[in-house]
Protein backbone atom coordinates (compact mmCIF):
# COMPACT_ATOMS: atom_id res chain seq x y z
CA UNK A 1 0.00 0.00 0.00
CA UNK A 2 1.35 3.42 -0.93
CA UNK A 3 1.98 6.13 1.66
CA UNK A 4 0.76 9.53 0.47
CA UNK A 5 2.51 12.68 1.69
CA UNK A 6 0.84 16.03 0.97
CA UNK A 7 3.00 19.18 1.03
CA UNK A 8 1.77 22.67 1.87
CA UNK A 9 4.67 24.85 0.78
CA UNK A 10 5.40 27.79 -1.49
CA UNK A 11 8.95 26.51 -1.91
CA UNK A 12 9.26 24.74 -5.26
CA UNK A 13 12.77 23.68 -4.25
CA UNK A 14 11.45 21.80 -1.20
CA UNK A 15 8.82 20.06 -3.29
CA UNK A 16 11.41 19.03 -5.89
CA UNK A 17 13.74 17.69 -3.21
CA UNK A 18 10.97 15.65 -1.61
CA UNK A 19 10.00 14.28 -4.99
CA UNK A 20 13.38 12.54 -4.96
CA UNK A 21 12.15 10.14 -2.33
CA UNK A 22 14.00 6.96 -3.39
CA UNK A 23 15.89 7.15 -0.09
CA UNK A 24 12.63 7.18 1.88
CA UNK A 25 11.24 4.24 -0.05
CA UNK A 26 14.45 2.30 0.47
CA UNK A 27 14.65 2.72 4.25
CA UNK A 28 10.91 2.35 4.89
CA UNK A 29 10.15 -0.35 2.33
CA UNK A 30 7.01 1.60 1.38
CA UNK A 31 5.83 3.07 -1.88
CA UNK A 32 5.81 6.86 -1.33
CA UNK A 33 3.46 9.19 -3.20
CA UNK A 34 4.19 12.94 -2.96
CA UNK A 35 1.47 15.48 -3.84
CA UNK A 36 0.92 19.20 -3.41
CA UNK A 37 -1.86 20.07 -0.97
CA UNK A 38 -3.68 21.96 -3.73
CA UNK A 39 -3.98 18.68 -5.66
CA UNK A 40 -5.75 16.89 -2.79
CA UNK A 41 -9.47 16.31 -3.25
CA UNK A 42 -9.90 13.81 -0.43
CA UNK A 43 -7.79 14.32 2.71
CA UNK A 44 -8.83 10.92 4.03
CA UNK A 45 -6.40 9.49 1.45
CA UNK A 46 -3.45 11.50 2.86
CA UNK A 47 -1.14 9.55 5.20
CA UNK A 48 1.07 12.48 6.28
CA UNK A 49 0.90 16.25 5.89
CA UNK A 50 3.97 18.51 5.72
CA UNK A 51 3.20 22.19 6.36
CA UNK A 52 5.82 24.75 5.38
CA UNK A 53 3.41 27.48 4.31
CA UNK A 54 2.38 29.07 7.62
CA UNK A 55 0.67 31.98 5.87
CA UNK A 56 -2.41 29.76 5.48
CA UNK A 57 -4.64 28.39 8.24
CA UNK A 58 -4.76 24.59 8.30
CA UNK A 59 -6.60 24.27 11.62
CA UNK A 60 -9.67 22.79 9.97
CA UNK A 61 -7.66 19.98 8.39
CA UNK A 62 -5.73 19.46 11.62
CA UNK A 63 -8.90 19.07 13.70
CA UNK A 64 -11.03 17.15 11.21
CA UNK A 65 -8.48 14.52 10.18
CA UNK A 66 -6.08 12.38 12.17
CA UNK A 67 -3.06 12.00 9.90
CA UNK A 68 0.38 12.89 11.36
CA UNK A 69 1.51 16.45 10.61
CA UNK A 70 5.05 17.79 10.31
CA UNK A 71 5.46 21.56 10.59
CA UNK A 72 8.63 23.11 9.18
CA UNK A 73 9.08 26.10 11.43
CA UNK A 74 11.45 28.22 13.44
CA UNK A 75 11.50 27.21 17.11
CA UNK A 76 10.26 30.59 18.22
CA UNK A 77 7.25 30.29 15.95
CA UNK A 78 3.99 29.94 17.87
CA UNK A 79 3.15 26.77 15.98
CA UNK A 80 5.96 25.03 17.85
CA UNK A 81 3.93 25.44 21.04
CA UNK A 82 1.01 23.41 19.67
CA UNK A 83 2.68 20.02 19.75
CA UNK A 84 0.57 16.87 20.17
CA UNK A 85 1.41 13.22 19.74
CA UNK A 86 0.66 13.37 16.03
CA UNK A 87 2.11 16.84 15.37
CA UNK A 88 5.87 17.12 14.94
CA UNK A 89 8.13 19.97 13.90
CA UNK A 90 11.46 20.29 12.16
CA UNK A 91 13.30 23.56 12.65
CA UNK A 92 14.16 25.90 9.78
CA UNK A 93 16.38 26.26 7.90
CA UNK A 94 15.60 22.61 7.21
CA UNK A 95 18.32 20.02 6.73
CA UNK A 96 16.97 17.50 4.24
CA UNK A 97 18.69 14.60 6.00
CA UNK A 98 17.01 15.52 9.29
CA UNK A 99 13.63 15.90 7.62
CA UNK A 100 13.94 12.51 5.92
CA UNK A 101 14.87 10.91 9.25
CA UNK A 102 11.75 12.38 10.86
CA UNK A 103 9.55 11.29 7.97
CA UNK A 104 11.04 7.79 7.97
CA UNK A 105 10.32 7.45 11.70
CA UNK A 106 6.67 8.39 11.15
CA UNK A 107 6.26 6.16 8.10
CA UNK A 108 7.86 3.14 9.79
CA UNK A 109 5.63 3.61 12.82
CA UNK A 110 2.46 3.90 10.79
CA UNK A 111 0.01 1.12 10.15
CA UNK A 112 -3.19 1.19 8.16
CA UNK A 113 -4.81 4.40 9.33
CA UNK A 114 -7.88 4.24 11.50
CA UNK A 115 -9.11 7.53 10.13
CA UNK A 116 -11.72 9.37 12.18
CA UNK A 117 -13.55 12.21 10.44
CA UNK A 118 -15.47 14.53 12.76
CA UNK A 119 -18.90 15.50 11.53
CA UNK A 120 -20.30 17.61 14.35
CA UNK A 121 -21.43 15.16 17.06
CA UNK A 122 -20.64 12.27 14.74
CA UNK A 123 -17.33 10.52 14.12
CA UNK A 124 -17.00 8.67 10.85
CA UNK A 125 -14.44 5.91 10.28
CA UNK A 126 -14.36 4.98 6.57
CA UNK A 127 -11.61 2.39 7.17
CA UNK A 128 -13.68 0.51 9.74
CA UNK A 129 -16.98 1.33 8.01
CA UNK A 130 -18.45 2.68 11.24
CA UNK A 131 -20.33 5.79 12.31
CA UNK A 132 -20.13 6.87 15.96
CA UNK A 133 -22.83 9.00 17.52
CA UNK A 134 -22.87 9.67 21.27
CA UNK A 135 -22.84 6.15 22.79
CA UNK A 136 -23.91 4.42 19.59
CA UNK A 137 -21.81 2.64 16.99
CA UNK A 138 -23.42 2.00 13.60
CA UNK A 139 -21.99 -0.60 11.23
CA UNK A 140 -22.03 0.65 7.63
CA UNK A 141 -22.06 -1.32 4.39
CA UNK A 142 -19.86 -0.42 1.41
CA UNK A 143 -22.36 1.91 -0.27
CA UNK A 144 -23.28 3.70 2.98
CA UNK A 145 -19.58 4.27 3.67
CA UNK A 146 -18.92 5.60 0.16
CA UNK A 147 -22.01 7.83 0.36
CA UNK A 148 -21.07 9.46 3.67
CA UNK A 149 -17.45 9.81 2.57
CA UNK A 150 -18.48 11.59 -0.64
CA UNK A 151 -20.79 13.96 1.23
CA UNK A 152 -18.12 14.67 3.87
CA UNK A 153 -15.59 15.60 1.19
CA UNK A 154 -18.03 18.16 -0.20
CA UNK A 155 -18.54 19.54 3.33
CA UNK A 156 -21.58 21.84 3.42
CA UNK A 157 -22.19 21.74 -0.31
CA UNK A 158 -25.16 20.04 -1.93
CA UNK A 159 -24.14 16.96 -3.92
CA UNK A 160 -26.44 16.21 -6.82
CA UNK A 161 -28.23 12.89 -7.14
CA UNK A 162 -26.54 12.36 -10.51
CA UNK A 163 -23.05 12.82 -9.03
CA UNK A 164 -23.76 10.46 -6.13
CA UNK A 165 -25.10 7.78 -8.47
CA UNK A 166 -22.00 8.15 -10.66
CA UNK A 167 -19.42 8.23 -7.84
CA UNK A 168 -20.95 5.56 -5.58
CA UNK A 169 -22.79 3.26 -7.99
CA UNK A 170 -21.08 4.01 -11.30
CA UNK A 171 -24.35 4.93 -13.04
CA UNK A 172 -24.35 7.06 -16.16
CA UNK A 173 -26.05 10.45 -16.14
CA UNK A 174 -29.75 10.31 -16.95
CA UNK A 175 -30.39 6.84 -15.49
CA UNK A 176 -33.86 6.64 -13.93
CA UNK A 177 -33.49 4.77 -10.65
CA UNK A 178 -34.60 4.94 -7.02
CA UNK A 179 -31.43 3.20 -5.80
CA UNK A 180 -30.17 6.26 -3.94
CA UNK A 181 -33.48 7.08 -2.26
CA UNK A 182 -33.83 3.47 -1.13
CA UNK A 183 -30.28 3.42 0.26
CA UNK A 184 -30.76 6.66 2.20
CA UNK A 185 -34.13 5.47 3.55
CA UNK A 186 -32.52 2.27 4.87
CA UNK A 187 -29.60 4.23 6.33
CA UNK A 188 -31.95 6.58 8.17
CA UNK A 189 -33.88 3.59 9.51
CA UNK A 190 -30.60 2.17 10.80
CA UNK A 191 -29.50 5.42 12.47
CA UNK A 192 -32.79 6.14 14.22
CA UNK A 193 -34.75 9.38 14.61
CA UNK A 194 -32.09 11.72 16.01
CA UNK A 195 -29.03 10.48 14.13
CA UNK A 196 -30.91 10.14 10.83
CA UNK A 197 -30.84 13.93 10.51
CA UNK A 198 -27.17 13.69 9.46
CA UNK A 199 -28.14 13.39 5.78
CA UNK A 200 -30.75 15.85 4.57
CA UNK A 201 -32.57 16.34 1.28
CA UNK A 202 -31.89 19.48 -0.69
CA UNK A 203 -33.26 20.60 -4.01
CA UNK A 204 -31.41 18.53 -6.58
CA UNK A 205 -29.43 16.42 -4.12
CA UNK A 206 -28.24 15.74 -0.59
CA UNK A 207 -25.83 17.18 1.97
CA UNK A 208 -24.59 16.46 5.47
CA UNK A 209 -26.17 18.39 8.31
CA UNK A 210 -23.77 18.97 11.23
Amino acid sequence: MSFTIAIASKSKELQMLLMQHDYLEKITARKINIVNINEVNDFSEVSLLIIDDTSEDYNEIEHKYTMPIVYLTKLENNIANNITKRINYVSKPTRLELLFQELAKIIKGSKKTNLQIKLGEFEFSPDQQKLYYKNNVFELNDKETQLIKLLSIKKNKIVSKAKILKEVWGYSEGVDTHTLETQIYRLRQKLGDEASKLIINREGGYQLNY
